[in-house]
């Protein structure tokens, strides 16, 4: 009782006045499919990634042949809206340019009520872009009151957290603009503050720190 998917089992019969024995070959047969689970993915945006989706019995023996569709793609760019299998898993394939955390739903074809989620998490890939919008302020000699900002993102134009920008050059001498380095918040935006009181048109170079 209580078996679970097996081997042949060997039954044995004795005899007061000698030993008889038979083997019986028992093949246990997988269930139904009872429910499906996925697995969790994290990968990088603009790469591939996939989710798998298995299927278990009642008594949670793994089932090879079934057919699974996509209930809910909650944004996630998957190939397929539905996959069959005969090896035990159902791989849903994907390449996501848009960095972030998404959860799609999976179900049984035919079946609603068996279903389970993946939590797919997609992160920005190496920063590749810089980039600054000029700016115009108001003459002012007030420490730190003036500023500008550097926009950092991938090659998907995701913002970039964490990344260190440089002030490279400031030919110009804009006023209260420290040489140095600044990092981006997690809206990929790097803020510098100066104080100008002179009029006229300045340049400065900002760049990466890898650059």
């Amino acid at each position: 009782t209580g078996e679970s998917v097996g081997g042949p089992v060997t039954i044995t019969a004795n005899e007061t006045d000698g030993d008889v024995s038979e083997t019986v070959n028992v093949t246990v047969e997988v269930g139904e499919v009872a429910a499906i689970s996925a697995g969790n993915e994290t990968t990088t945006a603009g790469e591939e990634g996939s989710v798998n989706v298995t299927a278990q019995d009642s008594e949670g023996n793994a089932v090879d042949n079934f057919t699974a569709d996509v209930a809910n793609r909650d944004s996630l760019s998957l190939d397929s809206t539905t996959v069959s299998t005969t090896d035990g898993t159902a791989t849903f394939t994907f390449t996501e340019n848009d960095a972030g955390e998404f959860v799609p739903r999976f179900e049984l074809n035919g079946t609603s009520s068996i279903n389970t989620t993946s939590t797919v998490t997609v992160e920005t890939a190496p920063a590749a872009n810089v980039s600054a919008d000029n700016v115009t302020v108001t003459a002012n000699d007030t420490a730190d009151s003036q500023q500008f900002t550097v926009n950092v993102t991938d090659s998907n134009n995701n913002p970039v957290d964490g990344e260190v920008v440089n002030v490279t050059a400031d030919s110009d001498g804009l006023t209260g603009l420290a040489v140095g380095d600044n990092a981006t918040t997690v809206d990929g935006i790097a803020t510098f503050s100066f104080n100008e009181n002179t009029t006229g048109n300045f340049g400065v170079e900002v760049a990466l720190e890898s650059d």
